[in-house]
């Protein structure tokens, strides 16, 4: 439904800007629109929907179930609600977040180098993982009775809705508006790391002979980090410091430890580490408007279901 009303609204200010209609039929089809959607308006160059606000004049103050975006607050109601009775085991199962604070990376084994926040998610869907997350934190709020209540062992935030402390003057909106923001940006750091090592491919530069590909591309990316220091390639500060948020996210993830990797003895070969930084360059270009769609679809999910 967003990706439909994105895509009108698209045709919609393409068509008014090169036709010479005047400005308040113009207006007058986006307010239609809007209207069939039940959304306030679309922002950002049409990338972030804003629905209707509650109104005391409407609806006693609910949140309004108008439009085809606002008729699937039943179906985010119904989800949620479902969710909520099982709503820690279902985190764990999309998430597999470490049962106790003191997790050992060692515990990883076979799975290589790669930080926790590779698995499991790095290998789905990421937005369908972070929703189910969603549902269940937003569930949890609405599960008021005790025969619903799940003791979670390690706490989503610190004073998030699945810590079962009682805290004094703490709405339990509060709570559930935290626990979404940390699942929203674990799975935007995750989709992120997904696109950089999609593209850089580390399985097809496997088959060099005489590389062992994971201690050469954190050399490659440690030679990278010293000339966008000295040299930055971006074209603006933000740019910058784009490239270097990209480098600190695959270094991390490629390292168990900061000494698990030397790459003191690491030989060299002028033709992987070019094609490393292409991948890297062309990565973080795509990455970066992978976010942007990312948090756009998320701005979507999160009206609906808060």
């Amino acid at each position: 439904e967003a990706h439909d009303v994105q895509r009108l609204h698209k045709l919609l200010t393409a068509s008014s800007s090169s036709n010479v209609a005047s400005a308040s039929t113009s207006d007058s089809r986006l307010e239609t629109l809007y209207s069939k959607f039940g959304i306030a308006e679309i922002i950002c160059d049409g990338k972030l929907i804003i629905m209707k606000e509650p109104s005391a004049q409407e609806d006693e103050g609910y949140q309004p179930f108008n439009g085809r975006l606002g008729k699937l607050r039943y179906l985010g109601l119904a989800v949620t609600a479902a969710a909520g009775a099982v709503a820690a085991d279902l985190v764990q199962l999309v998430l597999q977040f470490p049962t106790t604070q003191s997790s050992n990376h060692d515990s990883l084994g076979s799975r290589g180098n790669r930080s926790p926040i590779s698995f499991p998610i790095l290998y789905g869907h990421v937005l369908a993982h972070v929703i189910a997350a969603l549902c269940a934190s937003c569930g949890r709020a609405r599960a008021r009775s005790d025969s619903l209540e799940v003791v979670w062992p390690v706490p989503f935030s610190r004073r998030g809705s699945f810590i079962s402390d009682n805290l004094e003057n703490k709405q339990p909106v509060d709570s559930v508006a935290e626990d979404c923001d940390g699942f929203i940006k674990l799975g935007w750091l995750a989709r992120t790391l997904q696109v950089m090592l999609g593209k850089i491919e580390m399985n097809g530069l496997n088959n060099v002979p005489g590389v062992d590909i994971v201690p050469f591309v954190i050399k490659t990316l440690h030679k990278i980090r010293q000339r966008e220091t000295t040299n930055p390639s971006g074209n603006s500060d933000i740019e910058n410091e784009w490239i270097l948020s990209c480098l600190d996210l695959l270094d991390t993830a490629l390292r168990k430890n900061q000494s698990a990797v030397n790459t003191q003895n690491v030989p060299e070969n002028e033709h992987v580490e070019n094609a490393i930084i292409e991948r890297f360059q062309e990565g973080c270009k795509v990455a970066a408007a992978e976010s942007c769609s990312f948090l756009s679809d998320f701005g979507a999910i999160v009206q609906v279901l808060l």
